[in-house]
């Protein structure tokens, strides 16, 4: 069994915080334990019973002074949280204290305090196999060079050159999914529009209001009341029902696919969005098209019956496309200029 020791707390005056930090990690250093850790937070957290003010050092600056007062026991951040750093600047801090002290630091990473206000959780979890990415190879004393209890496994394309793909030979993206994950997802992309698409037609099809027409001679029909308000209103629901689709595609394919593939399902739902609407056109313009024809073709002149449905606006057809591309970009980029806070 190996004993470690954390330091979560520090209830001193400014000039006694390093003395005291120091005496606790010689004396755990002299001792044998296996381990001394720090937390990672701006602020002290609630569960130490402390007020949020309290002192709380940097985690990597607090463990590199210890590390040089020390001989032997291993250092590390308990646990390190991704949204705090740049992947390079954390890989690098975290790296140069492994060096400095001789292979004794420990990198534990995060998504972080599930309090923190932002970026979200979920935002934190993707951005984990970013420094984990690149870790083996920017170890201060060359790629591949990492102690194995540090060093990633599989190693990094870097440090297998004679391979463009880690070493269990998958290919994997910059957000750590293979590339049989993003295609699938690309799948799951289009086919999903496509059925949201048809969906959408019937629907159009099934509410969409149409004019009253009357059989004046063998195949032809005329509009009796050449003032109706169905033509626009028709093309009213559909422009409204491709800005609800568009933006369930945007906002439901970015949380199920692009937080998960990136822009390759990003590509797919918009490709899939350009689709769904045409085919949502196609449909409802095609519901009862066959009936109509036939009774234009076969009925008496003064049968009375209902036109087939037919976008005038063709204009709206950018709506759904457009929508699914907005929401997929505010969703992405507009939470970036946030900090997350303990």
């Amino acid at each position: 069994m190996k004993l470690g020791i954390g330091i979560s707390m520090f209830p001193w005056t400014t000039a006694e915080i390093g003395p005291a930090a120091a005496r606790i990690a010689t004396a755990a250093d002299e001792a044998g334990l296996d381990s001394l850790w720090v937390m990672d937070h701006f602020l002290q957290i609630r569960l130490t019973g402390l007020p949020p003010e309290s002192p709380m050092p940097e985690a990597y600056a607090t463990l590199g002074f210890l590390g040089g007062l020390t001989k032997r026991i291993k250092l590390g951040a308990c646990v390190t949280s991704v949204a705090y750093r740049h992947p390079g600047v954390l890989v690098k801090t975290v790296t140069a204290l492994d060096v400095m002290t001789g292979g004794r630091a420990i990198f534990g990473v995060g998504a972080g305090a599930p309090w923190n206000i932002a970026p979200d959780v979920a935002r934190r979890r993707e951005s984990l196999p970013r420094p984990a990415s690149v870790t083996c190879c920017t170890h201060p004393a060359g790629p591949g060079t990492m102690p194995p209890s540090t060093r990633l496994r599989p190693s990094c394309p870097t440090c297998t050159p004679s391979s463009p793909r880690p070493a269990d030979g998958t290919i994997v993206s910059a957000r750590g999914v293979p590339t049989k994950g993003r295609l699938a997802a690309f799948g799951a992309a289009l086919a999903g529009s496509a059925v949201l698409g048809a969906v959408a037609g019937l629907i159009w099809a099934a509410v969409a209001p149409r004019a009253l027409l009357q059989e004046v001679g063998h195949g032809e029909a005329q509009v009796v009341n050449t003032e109706t308000s169905a033509f626009i209103a028709a093309d009213g629901l559909f422009c409204l029902i491709t800005v609800a689709a568009g933006l369930i595609t945007g906002l439901a394919g970015y949380r199920l696919l692009v937080r998960r593939a990136g822009w390759t399902a990003a590509a797919g739902l918009i490709i899939g969005a350009v689709g769904a609407v045409l085919l949502a056109l196609w449909t409802g313009e095609n519901v009862g098209l066959g009936s109509y024809n036939h009774l234009l073709a076969v009925s008496a002149p003064g049968t009375f019956f209902s036109s087939s449905l037919s976008l005038g606006a063709k204009s709206v057809l950018v709506f759904w496309p457009g929508l699914t591309s907005l929401v997929i970009l505010l969703s992405e980029y507009g939470g970036h200029d946030l900090r997350s806070v303990d």
